[in-house]
């Protein structure tokens, strides 16, 4: 009875210690956030302006050679426009973008995204499940994303369809004004995002 008694107790107690042991066979790679860069597009009926958002930092988790897991932050105030030549109507653009009708970046200057699951697919393909948090509201998105080794960095590359309705950012939209003819705004914008590790 002693014996089973101390057996048990032996299992349970190394059961929970390795549970707590730090799994060494994840890494943790740092964004490199001057080689990274993220290229954003919207659109209306008659046009579209495109640009970019600054990464601010980030890492991702490599575990047995694949994706385990990763987390970055955007830098809103760094919103720029690349399609507009006249500066004036450039810095207007952006100025919007920065305002309370969109991303309000003086209350919410970050966004982040923090994959939850990554599903390797093919070589290098991966469905990623993740939770996108902009203007303060967190929620869950999916996307495909490609990632390659050179020497000892990664570089990631990848196409994030938003709908900002569920971020509840409404303006422009034909699903909440009517009458906008051909300045509504479509409710998707996409995040096109290029990832360099150091």
């Amino acid at each position: 009875m002693y014996i089973k008694t101390y057996s048990t107790l032996t299992f349970i107690a190394l059961s929970y210690t390795l549970l707590l042991m730090p799994n060494l066979h994840a890494k943790s790679f740092k964004i490199n956030t001057s080689k990274s860069k993220v290229h954003w597009t919207g659109s209306k009926i008659t046009e579209k302006h495109t640009g970019y958002v600054q990464i601010k930092s980030g890492n991702v988790i490599i575990e047995n050679g694949k994706l385990n897991g990763g987390h970055i932050v955007i830098d809103m105030q760094s919103i720029s426009c690349d399609d507009i030549e006249n500066n004036k109507y450039n810095k207007r653009l952006v100025r919007h973008l920065k305002g309370e009708d969109f991303f309000n970046t003086v209350q919410y200057p970050e966004a982040s995204l923090k994959i939850r699951k990554s599903t390797k697919k093919y070589s290098g393909d991966y469905h990623i499940m993740a939770d996108l948090t902009i203007v303060g509201e967190t929620h869950p998105v999916e996307f495909t994303l490609d990632m390659e080794k050179k020497k000892k960095a990664y570089i990631s590359t990848g196409l994030l369809t938003v709908n900002r309705l569920e971020w509840g950012i409404r303006y422009g939209s034909g699903k909440f004004f009517a009458e906008l003819g051909d300045r509504m705004i479509h409710d998707e914008f996409s995040l096109k995002f290029e990832m360099h590790t150091h």
